[in-house]
C-alpha cells in the first residue's frame, strides 16, 4: 500500500469542544433566537475553530444531554 492510499483512509479524530462560559451563554442566546448560523459564526470567530468543529459545538448545545 502506497503512502497516498494510506493517507486517504486516515480519518481525523472527533473531539468534543467545551465552550467557555461567556461564549456558551452568547451561543445559547443566539440559539433561543433561532440564529444557528450566527452562533456557528461566533464560535468560529472567538475560538479559531474550523467550520465542522464549530458546527458540532453548536449542535451539541442544541441537544439536551
Amino acid at each position: 500500500m502506497s503512502w497516498f492510499q494510506r493517507s486517504k483512509t486516515a480519518k481525523p479524530a472527533l473531539v468534543a469542544v467545551l465552550l467557555p462560559e461567556p461564549l456558551a451563554s452568547e451561543v445559547d442566546e443566539l440559539l433561543r433566537q433561532d440564529e444557528e448560523i450566527k452562533a456557528i459564526r461566533l464560535v468560529r470567530e472567538r475560538t479559531g475553530l474550523g467550520l465542522l468543529p464549530a458546527y458540532n459545538a453548536v449542535k451539541n448545545r442544541l441537544t439536551p444531554s
